[in-house]
């Protein structure tokens, strides 16, 4: 408790160099943190495993992708064509949509980008949501049956809900911002559970693609949407291992079926790597230059305000320490009078510790600084006096 009362009598003694010390502690564990955070997040994503991969397709020569949706069918099975081709575990296919709900003042919170795909993927391939604990995976899995049985359903993440401001049962329309023109009618059946996927959403794959590719030539006369031949953003598919990878990968690129637009396979990390590969320099210098470089000034403003501190007190260390030096000779100084004195009434203790040596023994350990082991000799002795005296 006394150290407690002192820490806070010193954090006191200057309230602006504690606040400022404070604060700048602060701000540089904030930035080294969150920095670390993701370049680790970054460093795990690009790692490849070796079992139970995930490799993505998507066009060879353009960023963001977009291909025409008659390749979903040959790429989910890995366009095998011969029958000892190979084929993935599972498979799943994404395209993108995003829409507001207010064409004319479109805002972040009113708008929703979501994922078009088969409900039915959600369970199997989506990462995190294949392994939920086991009152959430119930949960969920009842969204996913009620978006499986409404084509136009709506699963989306809690704070996306709360910054559209609606609740699971309400009804929405999203105008299209990416497929101009095409604008859905969407009722919201459930959420998605909490983290990764907060400000996600899921619509029923059938529902864009019938309004792309069906009811848009149906309502203008045959001619088909802008992006009738670019709705298919990627297509995903799950392997064994590498050796299954590097197989089915073999199998795509090599496919007859795939020309305008050309395709590529890698796995999920590669492709992370690849985008990232454009801003390598930048990652370079935040690790090795924007981390170490805070980390010195954390050190830095630490040791300078211990320097301050030590320095504003330098007087008042100084007097202590004087007046703790005196009072510790003056006490050694009787203890050492008493023992003579009593080593004069009793000549039995002065043959075996002679007063001389008493005075040079004392005085040697003073000067060395043993100044507890000084004092026991001066308890020993007393006890000894008091022995002797007694008839």
């Amino acid at each position: 408790m006394k150290f407690f009362l002192l820490i806070l009598k010193n954090i006191r003694r200057n309230v602006v160099l504690t606040a400022l010390t404070a604060l700048t502690t602060i701000v540089l564990v904030i930035v080294v943190t969150g920095v670390w955070s993701i370049l680790d997040f970054l460093d795990r994503a690009t790692t490849e495993k070796q079992r139970n991969l995930k490799a993505i397709i998507t066009e060879r020569w353009q960023i963001p992708s977009q291909m025409p949706y008659s390749y979903a069918n040959t790429l989910t099975h890995a366009a095998a064509r011969d029958a000892g081709d190979l084929e993935p575990d599972d498979s799943m296919t994404w395209s993108f949509y995003g829409g507001t709900l207010d064409l004319k003042n479109r805002t972040l919170n009113n708008s929703l980008f979501a994922f078009a795909m088969e409900p039915g993927k959600l369970t199997t391939m989506m990462d995190d949501l294949d392994n939920l604990p086991a009152d959430q995976a119930a949960e969920f899995q009842k969204a996913v049956e009620r978006l499986e049985h409404n084509r136009q359903g709506l699963i989306v993440g809690i704070e996306r809900l709360k910054m559209l401001d609606k609740r699971v049962g309400d009804r929405i329309k999203l105008y299209g911002i990416n497929f101009r023109g095409i604008d859905l009618e969407l009722e919201i059946v459930g959420l998605f559970p909490p983290g990764r996927y907060d400000k996600n959403a899921v619509v029923h794959r059938d529902y864009l693609l019938n309004e792309v590719l069906e009811k848009w030539p149906r309502d203008h006369g045959g001619k088909p949407h802008p992006l009738a031949e670019r709705c298919l953003n990627l297509v995903w598919l799950r392997v064994p291992n590498t050796s299954a990878f590097s197989t089915i990968a073999d199998q795509i690129e090599s496919a007859p079926y795939y020309s305008n637009p050309s395709v590529k396979c890698e796995t999920a990390s590669s492709g992370i790597a690849g985008f990232l590969d454009a801003y390598r320099d930048l990652l370079w210098g935040v690790r090795f230059l924007l981390v170490p470089a805070a980390l010195a000034s954390l050190a830095i403003v630490t040791a300078n305000a211990i320097s301050i501190s030590v320095r504003q007190r330098r007087m008042e260390i100084a007097v202590a320490a004087r007046g703790a030096q005196r009072r510790i000779s003056s006490g050694t100084q009787r203890a050492v009078d008493g023992r003579d004195r009593r080593s004069d009434v009793h000549p039995d203790l002065s043959r075996r510790v002679p007063p001389r040596r008493h005075d040079a023994r004392y005085g040697a350990a003073i000067g060395r600084g043993r100044i507890r082991a000084a004092r026991r000799d001066v308890v020993t002795s007393r006890a000894g006096s008091e022995l002797a005296c007694r008839p």
